[in-house]
């Protein structure tokens, strides 16, 4: 599928720049832009990508930037993109094409270090962040200088999401003009995913034949999108239309228009069923398991559509102790595990992982006295010590442990802890250390606590340090007791004095925050200035702050809003940790910088992305105003309603986080995690 892409050439270049393809990254590193897809920002990308691209079905054309094609021709989309021409990569971006690193036996392509403990905590941050819930909250009322001296707040009764009145009456009819305008393919995509956002129930038309339709553009990207916003819509008419899409029915290939429905939009298709039946009642939810399941028995090769379905049957099934959703929770399980245990080879591996995590998901929601989450705690304990199993399922493993830490008793904590410890010592993978880290944070307990202070005293100070930090900030968290852990407190503090090298610095400040050492607010700010000329540094530091609630850091916070329009990442971390903090001003800085004479497109991206991850209602005219701008380039334009999309979602955390969080993201393929258009990459 080619996609053009985008080359900024400094900040001369102003919004009369020819319209490239959409790259709302929330990363959006230096300025440079890359691709998108499917109607959203991507997060930090990790730093590998897939090795072998999936199968290109029917109509679907490959990406110029793709490992495996050259430039070429889209011979879908026609006159709606433009010329490609590949962008500079920034930090934490995808490297260019075709420059492969050694293989991992994962099928994986390295980059220029896929360990960074930045790519693990760019998916998992959300919900220690809870911005939604920050920001939504009753407005925080801000009276004289004693408030930024750290005197108390006040809160009034308004909070900042937009109403169901103003989504319904503004936001989703301009969404649904600019889908029945001919829009160029990125508009076009983020349009059909802010308006699944903006759901069936609060639109005033149905939505559904509107993304129906578009399961027949001939871009399969276009296709691909279509399938999921169907599924982010919450119809239950859509799980029909998805459930024909998955087991590519006749009654399918007939709404395609095509001789088959490609295995990437069956990927799609699958997630999108799962999210469908997650928001539905329990028998819908049976039926859809039942399809995900039948497609577990050999009725497809292809490990994109596989990964979809395994991760698909871990989202579809909700918590809940009812004995219907404990039966179809119960089959789930049994199925997957025959996954786990099939052997079929390293190629395999890559598909069996994931079996790991979506079995852990499921029993985390299991009741308390379960048996169910030991058994598997011990299976997974003995992967980590058998040297014939490869390093993709040890990876698994470790996360899975960290998953289910919270559901076992002491005694088996303690067995967990020793099985992780041991993998953390023995294992050549530094991957497999460095998730057994985190496993040990989730697992919890003093063996895990004193081994993991050992490590950031001893271990390597740029690469292992770090990791050992955010896994005591997760156990610290994890105690859900406000009452900080003092000792692990003063050796984060302490690694900040011996440890120079930025990036390490960054890993402690955050776990410092997980660990709500407010005592060390001072020294985060301080050090907060000291490196703010490194933005992502900074943002890190930003964001730990945040997770401390340090109101004192507020002014220093809206300082760097304003100073960081071409900063895009610095922005981006200020901005959320201002809204984090509940301060509602974050949006008003930034709404002024989209309105204050002619920001380049670099500055319009970095706004909008902070304006949707911030979600305040005042932001939704000023964004729907760019939106329907004829004369601002596609591009801007679909930043705007990439912006919307984020500002009327009404889930407290993004929609794709229950994937996101836990998941062995170095197991990938493609329309799972590649930096640009898998599922993880989205907001």
């Amino acid at each position: 599928m080619a996609r053009p892409c985008a080359r900024y050439a400094g900040d001369s270049m102003r919004l009369t720049l020819p319209a490239a393809f959409l790259c709302a990254s929330i990363a959006f590193a230096a300025v440079c832009a890359a691709a998108a897809p499917h109607g959203g920002g991507y997060r930090n990308p990790p730093g590998f990508i897939p090795r072998k691209a999936a199968p290109v079905g029917e109509g679907a054309t490959k990406r110029p930037d793709s490992p495996l094609a050259p430039p070429q021709p889209d011979n879908g989309s026609g006159p709606r993109t433009g010329g490609a021409s590949p962008g500079p990569v920034g930090p934490g971006m995808r490297p260019p094409a075709g420059g492969s690193g050694p293989s991992t036996g994962g099928g994986i392509v390295l980059g220029p270090d896929p360990t960074r403990w930045q790519d693990w905590w760019e998916l998992n941050r959300d919900p220690f962040l809870r911005l939604r819930e920050a920001v939504r909250a009753p407005s925080v009322v801000t009276g004289s200088a004693e408030f930024f001296m750290g005197a108390g707040r006040q809160r009034g009764s308004d909070t900042r999401a937009p109403t169901d009145e103003m989504v319904r009456e503004l936001v989703a009819p301009q969404l649904r003009a600019l889908l029945e305008g001919d829009p160029h393919r990125d508009l076009e995509t983020a349009a059909m995913v802010a308006l699944a956002k903006v759901g069936q129930d609060r639109a005033p038309f149905d939505v559904v034949p509107l993304l129906e339709e578009r399961l027949r553009d001939p871009d399969q990207e276009v296709r691909e999108t279509a399938a999921l916003a169907l599924g982010l819509c919450g119809s239950p008419q859509a799980i029909d239309i998805l459930d024909a899409l998955v087991l590519d029915t006749e009654a399918a290939r007939l709404r395609v228009e095509r001789g088959r429905v490609e295995d990437r939009v069956r990927a799609f298709a699958a997630y999108g069923l799962a999210f469908a039946a997650r928001a539905a009642g329990v028998e819908l939810q049976t039926d859809v398991v039942a399809t995900l399941r039948g497609l577990l028995d050999g009725a497809t090769d292809d490990r994109d559509l596989q990964v979809a379905v395994i991760l698909g049957i871990g989202l579809a099934i909700p918590a809940g102790s009812g004995g219907a959703v404990r039966r179809l929770r119960a089959g789930a399980l049994e199925e997957l595990r025959a996954v786990w245990d099939r052997s079929e080879g390293p190629g395999f591996d890559v598909v069996r992982c994931h079996a790991a995590t979506s079995l852990a998901r499921l029993l985390a929601d299991e009741p308390a006295e379960s048996v169910l989450a030991a058994f598997h705690a011990g299976r997974f304990a003995s992967v980590l010590a058998d040297a014939d199993v490869g390093d993709d399922l040890k990876r698994a493993a470790a996360l899975a442990l960290g998953t289910l830490g919270p559901r076992l008793e002491s005694a088996q904590r303690a067995s967990c802890a020793r099985a992780l410890i041991d993998a953390s010592r023995t294992a050549k993978d530094h991957q497999v250390r460095y998730f057994a880290f985190i496993g040990l944070g989730g697992v919890g307990g003093d063996e895990a606590r004193s081994y993991l202070l050992e490590q950031l005293a001893t271990g390597t100070r740029a690469l292992v340090r770090p990791w050992a930090a955010l896994g005591l900030g997760l156990l610290v968290h994890a105690t859900g007791d406000d009452a900080t852990d003092a000792t692990v407190a003063a050796a984060l503090a302490a690694q900040l004095d011996e440890v120079r090298t930025p990036d390490a610095r960054a890993a402690f400040a955050v776990a410092l925050g997980l660990c709500r050492a407010e005592a060390e607010a001072d020294a985060l700010r301080a050090l907060l200035d000291e490196l703010a000329s490194q933005d992502d540094v900074a943002g890190h530091f930003c964001t730990a702050l945040a997770l401390l609630g340090d109101d004192r850091a507020i002014p220093r916070l809206r300082e760097l809003v304003q100073t960081s329009a071409r900063r895009p990442q610095r922005l981006r971390d200020a901005a959320v940790a201002l809204g984090a903090l509940g301060d509602h001003e974050a949006a008003e800085l930034l709404i002024a910088g989209l309105r204050d004479g002619r920001p380049t497109l670099a500055q319009v991206a970095s706004i909008a992305t902070g304006l949707g991850l911030i979600g305040d209602r005042r932001s939704v005219e000023p964004l729907l105003a760019l939106a329907a701008d004829d004369s601002a380039p596609d591009l801007a334009r679909a930043f705007a309603v990439v912006a919307l999309g984020q500002i009327v979602e009404r889930s407290s955390l993004p929609w794709n986080t229950p994937l996101a969080v836990g998941t062995n993201y170095r197991a990938a393929v493609e329309t799972l995690i590649d930096g640009v258009r898998g599922i993880l990459d989205l907001h």
